[in-house]
């Protein structure tokens, strides 16, 4: 499914929101899963059939609403807020800024994000106060609700995957 601008005006006018999905499927479970205590409900999978069982495979899904919300604990705030602390040249992010993120019209959602030890889910998308493309690792609980857990600027795959999917949707 193509989704254009015509497309989107639609979607935005009966409250969606178009969010592209990546999905990782892995045979076996990632070492060091079973450690993501504060994760109670990771599964929203959206049905990707994948030959290739190592493969990223595009999904298209819709998302009600333009106001996903990603919730911060204080210490994770404090830890993105601090970046530059533990990164030498390293910015500080905002978690404001990850809220206009989510509100990107070509939000990627890789889920599972491929580093992710416990299988949290990974958001790319651009932020004007942050004046550029961020990524936002968050994890859904039994609610629903996305809590961040950490977040930085994008780079290498992750700018490469996101200005591929900006070139996509400037083709369609």
């Amino acid at each position: 499914m193509t989704v254009n601008a015509a497309s989107r005006a639609t979607m935005t006018a009966v409250g969606l929101q178009h969010v592209r999905t990546l999905q990782v499927h892995w045979d076996e479970s990632i070492s060091g899963s079973e450690l993501g205590g504060r994760i109670r409900d990771l599964a929203r999978a959206v049905a990707c059939p994948l030959s290739d069982p190592l493969a990223v495979v595009p999904c298209k899904t819709l998302a009600y609403d333009g106001s996903v919300h990603v919730w911060w604990m204080d210490e994770d705030a404090d830890y993105i807020r601090s970046r530059s602390a533990r990164y030498l040249g390293a910015i500080d992010l905002e978690p404001e800024w990850t809220q206009e993120l989510m509100a990107d019209e070509r939000l990627l959602e890789l889920s599972p994000y491929p580093a992710s030890r416990v299988g949290a889910s990974g958001f790319i998308g651009y932020s004007s106060s942050a004046g550029r493309v961020l990524v936002v690792i968050a994890y859904r609980d039994a609610d629903g609700e996305l809590h961040g857990m950490n977040a930085w600027p994008a780079s290498g795959r992750d700018l490469a995957t996101y200005n591929r999917a900006v070139s996509d949707d400037e083709e369609a």
